[in-house]
């Protein structure tokens, strides 16, 4: 009898080694994309400890758009890169976001160099977005630029009323008419 158990267990041993031999994770899109060069597609706000957090609070160093990056780790809470200067930053991704983190990379980073677009623009809006500013008469995909993604609405390319964090106890409220910023309510 004992001799059974053991050829069972064997049995069982040698299954669960096969099992897990031919089972082989496939990579996250972002573990692909590690190592790679990548640009900001916004301006970032860097805070302590060189911490980024996805409200992209109106104050802080800014970290500009277009800057070349190289992701160097994620997690399901967070994305770790080093920018051309070997200065490492962590983002934190939105809680509710966490488990489609991958749709929220887009975002942040691109693979397609971001200069281009920017450089497009006349010289006075490209100070305002470099700064972070909004000012009236700025398309929505100016603002993305220099503010990040709104807090509010989460289908904000359907909605003209966004609204950002300047810091924890203040809000800032764009309004868009026709897709230009028409007034903007808070600090």
């Amino acid at each position: 009898m004992l001799e059974r158990i053991h050829k069972i267990g064997l049995f069982l041993v040698f299954c669960l080694f096969i099992s897990c031999a031919s089972y082989t994770k496939q990579p996250s899109e972002t573990q692909k994309l590690l190592g790679q060069e990548m640009w900001l597609v916004t301006n970032l706000r860097v805070f302590e400890n060189n911490h980024i957090y996805w409200q992209n609070y109106g104050h802080g160093k800014i970290l500009s758009l277009g800057t070349s990056i190289r992701l160097i780790r994620s997690t399901s809470d967070t994305v770790s890169f080093l920018d051309n200067q070997s200065n490492e930053y962590t983002l934190y991704w939105r809680k509710d976001a966490k488990s489609e983190w991958e749709k929220e990379m887009p975002k942040y980073f691109s693979q397609k160099d971001t200069q281009e677009a920017i450089q497009s623009l006349e010289e006075d809006w490209q100070k305002e977005i470099f700064f972070g500013n909004v000012q009236k008469g700025m398309t929505k995909e100016m603002v993305l630029w220099s503010r990040g993604y709104p807090v509010l609405p989460s289908d904000y390319e359907k909605e003209d009323i966004w609204m950002y964090y300047e810091n924890q106890a203040k809000q800032v409220l764009i309004y868009f008419e026709n897709n230009a910023v028409v007034h903007i309510v808070g600090p």
